[in-house]
């Protein structure tokens, strides 16, 4: 059941579910439509769905579900090899059950050992087409990394804000002394006008992304942000709950 991949397009799948160490084990199922994610943070405020598509895997086999305890030693690791494609393969123990993943190039080997999937909460996948919404809007990341620059230099985060009216987003951070703005036109001219808050794990979402990624707005408080970031090869949805104001 040797798989080849490329060496950076599953890295980016990894590291876009592990939302820059908010999700450190979780598991990933070999299904029909390619590599599957659903998982939810600790503190259950951000809901991730994420596919890889299999026909950039040779050799694509559905196994079933392995369970990852240390994505960041994973991630780590898969830097340290140096090709465009590597291999992926698995072991299993004397009860059957894969045991370790083994990844290989032409001079790397790296085993990973695997977690029993009992052992890590494998989460109901969201519906995310359940989630109400009354406007999408396309955002650049390009704005999105301004705005992240911006708040180290200020000092650091206390409350992030956006605002939304007609073919205008504005996204405002601050920290009780220092604020920051940023205006983006957006080309869908939206049906209501929308001001909430965001918990700082928001920018962990978006940082994963690269190019442009879809916002699903709504205006009630208890209902949240879904992000969609639609790629050649892989697709990721991101429900990430508003933080309430104070």
């Amino acid at each position: 059941m040797v798989m080849k991949i490329n060496n950076k397009e599953f890295k980016k799948f990894i590291a876009k579910a592990n939302l820059n160490g908010l999700n450190n084990k979780f598991i990933i199922k070999f299904e029909e439509e390619g590599l599957k994610v659903d998982l939810r943070n600790e503190a259950n405020t951000i809901g991730v769905s994420g596919l890889l598509k299999k026909e950039i895997i040779q050799g694509y086999t559905p196994i079933g579900t392995i369970a990852i305890k240390r994505v960041d030693i994973l991630l780590g690791m898969l830097g340290k090899f140096s090709s465009e494609f590597i291999t992926i393969d698995f072991e299993k123990n004397n009860d059957g059950d894969y045991s370790r993943l083994i990844i290989k190039d032409e001079n790397t080997k790296y085993r990973h050992i695997l977690s029993p999937n009992s052992d890590i909460e494998e989460f109901t996948p969201i519906k995310f087409d359940s989630i109400p919404f009354d406007d999408s809007a396309n955002v650049d990341m390009s704005i999105i990394k301004e705005t992240l620059s911006a708040s180290s230099q200020i000092g650091g985060i206390e409350k992030i804000s956006i605002k939304a009216s007609n073919k205008t987003m504005l996204f405002l951070i601050d920290n009780n002394d220092n604020e920051f703005e940023k205006e983006l036109t957006i080309n869908e001219k939206l049906s209501k006008d929308y001001y909430f808050l965001m918990p700082q794990t928001f920018f962990e979402v978006v940082k994963t992304i690269d190019g442009i990624f879809s916002m699903r707005l709504n205006t009630e408080t208890e209902v949240p942000i879904v992000i969609i970031n639609e790629e050649e090869n892989s697709s990721f949805k991101f429900a990430v709950a508003k933080r309430d104001f104070d």
